[in-house]
């Protein structure tokens, strides 16, 4: 797994997607990332923590970063909160904007996370995509869309 995200890498040269999306659930991953890619940008994929943390240390350390990120709340080895827990503590990412979806968060525990860290959006599984696309659009402004 992780050597097919770095192929993702060595295929992009010196440019970096935009927006990193962690779903391991391959249909949401699918509809993100169709929505995702009619935003101006590029867009990579990981179903895993261990393989969204590759991509970010990838980033930084081709002095660039994710202007979003999207986030899976449950993820397979490990969770988005802990991931997100672990980003703000890195330079280049403390006020990144980040999407965190779930399908199981209770909304006092959803009220937690948002009150917790700045630039934080959670949202509940299954997502609507209009609400979706405005925290997209604030994230990345609105002027950043190819299609309006």
């Amino acid at each position: 797994m992780l050597r097919k995200i770095m192929s993702v890498f060595g295929k992009l040269g010196n440019s970096l997607p935009e927006v990193l999306v962690v779903e391991d659930n391959t249909d949401l991953q699918q509809l993100l990332r169709t929505y995702l890619e009619s935003v101006k940008g590029k867009l990579v994929c990981a179903e895993t923590k261990k393989g969204a943390e590759a991509l970010i240390e990838k980033s930084l350390a081709r002095n660039r970063r994710f202007r979003l990120l999207v986030f899976d709340y449950r993820l397979p080895d490990g969770n988005g909160l802990q991931l997100l827990k672990d980003l703000r503590k890195k330079i280049g990412y403390k006020q990144t904007p980040v999407i965190m979806i779930s399908g199981d968060l209770l909304p006092s525990r959803m009220e937690e996370i948002r009150a917790s860290f700045e630039q934080v959006k959670v949202m509940r599984k299954p997502l609507r995509m209009k609400d979706f696309k405005q925290h997209v659009l604030a994230a990345l402004g609105e002027r950043e869309l190819v299609n309006k």
